[in-house]
Order: C-alpha cells, then structure tokens, then sequence
C-alpha cells in the first residue's frame, strides 16, 4: 500500500472514530464528547460540548459526565460528596443535589468520565 492511500485511511479512520465517539457517549468508552444542554451549571450558553476523560475515582469539585437513568440523559454537573452510595453531585446553579431532586448518585455503573475541556 502506497503511503498516499494509507495516510488518506488512517484519516478516514480517525475521523470516523471521532464522529462514533462524539454521537455515542458511553460508559465503555474511556474518552469522548457530550453534549450538554440547560443551564444547571450556571453557563450562558444552554448548549455546549464538553471532552471528557475516565480518569477513574472522580475526586471533589470536578465536573463529572454520568447518565442519569430517572432522566434518560447524560448529565455533567460537579461533584459535591462522596457517601456509601455514591457520589453526590450538583449543578452550580441549583438549590439542590441531584441526589435531593432525582434520588442519582454518580456510581461506577453510571460515570462517564470526568470534564477535561469545555468546547
């Protein structure tokens, strides 16, 4: 293979990676994009695209990307304690725990990934 055809598959290939990984966030997947809509965080803008990375164990303060099964959504919002049955997290611009709104805790089930970049 000529270096022109395998430098034009190795781009089809990235670009076809990145676009599965952007569409699809999943708990299988070590690295990715999500979208996030609404403003619980407290940003101007409703819509943004966050890079998230599992970096393992989300520690305090860190902005975190889970799926919400009460919701049927993915959600970033940071967390704000760790208890037995998980991690407690919330919006910045929220009143309340999504623990005290939705009965959710961020556990290894449910984490996606812990907010690296705002896009």
């Amino acid at each position: 293979m000529n270096s022109r055809r395998l430098a034009a598959l190795l781009a089809l290939t990235a670009a076809l990676t990145l676009a599965w990984v952007a569409a699809t966030p999943s708990t299988a997947i070590p690295i990715g994009l999500a979208e996030t809509d609404g403003i619980s965080m407290g940003d101007e803008q409703a819509n943004d695209v966050v890079l998230y990375v599992d970096l393992g164990e989300p520690q305090l303060d860190q902005q975190v990307v889970y799926y919400a099964e009460s919701e049927q959504t993915y959600i970033r919002h940071r967390v704000v304690n760790e208890t037995p049955q998980g991690y407690v997290t919330q919006g910045d611009a929220l009143p309340k725990t999504d623990a005290e709104y939705w009965g959710e805790y961020v556990t290894d089930e449910n984490y996606v990934g812990t907010v690296v970049l705002r896009l």
